[in-house]
């Protein structure tokens, strides 16, 4: 069995098993051999380790880059549009952190968890960070800038 879901009977002796691992994580494979009568003539059990090692991928919207400058008036809502991929990772289940970093006195606002938008309410210019985590813990981060007038 794989993960304890059983894997069909075999009956060709020149059978090869092929398993795609698809998701970050421990597999288990439990290897039982029958001979014709029934007894277990081999019985193992094996690990293998899906190790993920690549970030997730965000792409900006509105083809937005790290060379954008976005201008908005204070007290205006700013919207970020972006998407988020990984490799292993569903993309309802990386986490997604956006901050707005001011340049010149240095502090960071943060958007409410699952929210693209809110209101920058100080004139400046500001660093907008789009952070992406999958499970495995690898990170990555999108940046433009964004001046309030």
């Amino acid at each position: 069995d794989i993960n304890g879901n059983p894997v069909n009977k075999i009956k060709d002796p020149n059978a090869v098993v092929k398993l795609k691992l698809d998701h970050y994580g421990k597999y288990t494979v439990t290897t039982t051999i029958y001979d014709f009568d029934g007894s277990v003539m081999y019985n193992d059990r094996y690990f293998f380790y899906c190790v993920d090692k690549e970030a997730p991928t965000i792409v900006l919207g509105n083809n937005y880059t790290e060379d954008t400058v976005v201008r908005i008036k204070a007290g205006q809502k700013l919207s970020v549009y972006y998407s988020v991929y990984d490799n292993y990772t569903a993309e309802d289940k990386i986490k997604v952190l956006i901050q707005v970093y001011e340049t010149s006195l240095g502090y960071k606002l943060y958007f409410k968890s699952g929210e693209n938008s809110m209101y920058l309410r100080h004139r400046g210019e500001f660093l907008l960070y789009v952070t992406a985590q999958d499970e495995a813990g690898n990170f990555t981060s999108k940046t433009y800038k964004v001046i309030s007038e």
